[in-house]
């Protein structure tokens, strides 16, 4: 059809979908619902800080809907843009999430908190900071997750309640922004006992 054209570069099977924009919530409406949410999924919120590799970040919204975290805020321009790599790495996860881009990140984890949230950054070691595997996160849980290459941003580092790291083996100590959200998300759900048992 007119208007439409299959790409080069990706394996796509001869097949072709048209779908919607991702829709987008205000932020007061998905932490209402976040805070809505019964057993099935916890009380949970990821936010993105600047998440810009859209394989990266279609892969951890991809890892959210599996671990349960349903309600995401993003950076509204430091992100990825919600296009069709994020809709394909995520596996059409995108589609099912409820998502905010918030304009101003500082300030949405302020209203996050006083709508009841723990705020839990995801860091590297360092002064201060706590193992992922010993800290408490039984409550509402709010995991913020920094940039690939710069982390969480200053500002919004301040914001958090707590600071917490993933304990590593190797001296090497940083983990690509998809894995390092993933195994901190189903800490979270192991915790929540929201992970289904084998």
């Amino acid at each position: 059809p007119a208007g439409f054209r299959l790409p080069k570069s990706i394996p796509h099977q001869g097949v072709l979908a048209k779908r919607a924009a991702v829709p987008l919530h205000t932020l007061d409406d998905l932490v209402k619902d976040a805070l809505g949410n019964g057993a099935q999924s916890g009380k949970k919120l990821l936010v993105l800080d600047s998440i810009q590799d859209p394989g990266n970040l279609g892969s951890i919204l991809r890892t959210a809907l599996a671990a349960g975290f349903n309600h995401v805020v993003m950076t509204r321009e430091r992100s990825a843009p919600l296009g069709g790599t994020v809709a394909r790495t995520s596996a059409g996860a995108v589609s099912h999430l409820h998502i905010c881009q918030a304009t101003n990140l500082a300030a949405a984890l302020e209203f996050i908190k006083e709508a009841g949230f723990w705020v839990y950054g995801a860091v590297v070691a360092g002064e201060g900071v706590d193992s992922l595997y010993e800290t408490d996160l039984t409550g509402a849980v709010c995991v913020v997750i920094g940039s690939e290459g710069k982390g969480i941003r200053p500002l919004v580092q301040k914001k958090c309640d707590h600071l917490v790291t993933i304990p590593m083996e190797s001296t090497f100590n940083s983990l690509n922004a998809a894995v390092a959200a993933g195994v901190f998300m189903f800490e979270v759900g192991r915790q929540q006992g929201s992970i289904k048992k084998c």
